[in-house]
């Protein structure tokens, strides 16, 4: 039986047919000849591969050989797949920012845009007219000064008197100081008080130059612009350009202070403190 089985060659194994598409059949009549000794199928019918084969074969067709690696240590860009290139630059860009956060140094934050303002015009200190009852000029000496015109005492509005000094409407004073026009020289300058709504105005005037004035809400602005005028016009200028308005006004003067409180209504005064109630000076 043995010598009988190696007479008629090997056996083949039974192919299901159900299982191959009709196309891949062979043409009836083929008689397979050729066939190896050891196949055990046809050639023309394929078999199922292994699927561990497969699966190897395709991890190592995606395992990168050792020239990638280096291509891509060298430029990642250039070694990334076109649709990853994007991704390694975002990668990339990430990178660069979380080490700028990393830094210690302090940086400066924008400070915001400021606006523009509109500067605002100062109110033109325009001063009344004189008074109808204004008393007349006394011309009253005081040195090298002059009393020209006590004014008119205001008692309604606290802003025309101190505890110190009266600011009457209608004052007028002159007094020498050096002048603005000839440097060298000293020339007489008119102090005047005017009436402006709660507040009085104080005026100093240049005789020899009557377009240098200086209009002010207080006797000692008005003569540190004065000053001020002075140090732009003089090679050595003054260290400061404060001054005692009232002493240039006459209003500390004696003399000048006796007449204004003999003035009616200087007793209706609500702060003002007259010189002879004041205390006396302790002589021991």
């Amino acid at each position: 039986l043995m010598e009988k089985e190696e007479e008629a060659g090997p056996v083949l194994p039974k192919i299901d047919i159900s299982r191959i598409p009709p196309e891949r059949l062979p043409p009836r009549g083929t008689v397979f000849d050729d066939l190896p000794a050891d196949a055990s199928t046809p050639p023309s019918i394929p078999q199922e591969e292994a699927p561990v084969a497969v699966s190897a074969t395709v991890a190592d067709a995606k395992k990168p050989s050792l020239e990638d690696r280096l291509a891509a240590v060298a430029d990642p860009e250039k070694a990334a797949p076109a649709k990853g290139r994007k991704r390694a630059t975002r990668e990339r860009k990430s990178k660069i920012v979380s080490d700028d956060d990393d830094d210690d140094t302090p940086k400066k934050k924008k400070a915001p845009a400021k606006k523009k303002s509109t500067p605002r015009k100062k109110a033109e200190l325009v001063p009344a007219a004189l008074p109808d009852d204004l008393p007349a000029d006394i011309n009253f000496s005081v040195g090298d000064s002059v009393l020209v015109n006590t004014g008119i005492i205001v008692h309604d509005r606290l802003k025309y008197h101190t505890v110190n000094h009266m600011f009457p409407v209608g004052y007028k004073y002159r007094c020498k100081f050096t002048c603005v026009k000839h440097p060298k020289e000293k020339h007489m300058y008119t102090s005047e008080i005017f009436e402006c709504g709660d507040l009085p105005l104080f005026r100093v005037t240049c005789e020899c130059d009557p377009s240098q004035s200086w209009t002010t809400t207080s006797a000692s602005s008005s003569w540190s612009q004065v000053l001020k005028t002075l140090n732009a016009l003089i090679a050595n200028p003054r260290q400061t350009c404060s001054i005692q308005g009232t002493r240039y006004f006459g209003l500390t003067e004696p003399d000048v202070r006796k007449k204004l409180e003999a003035l009616p209504g200087a007793n209706k005064l609500a702060n003002y403190v007259r010189d002879a109630d004041r205390e006396a000076p302790d002589e021991s």
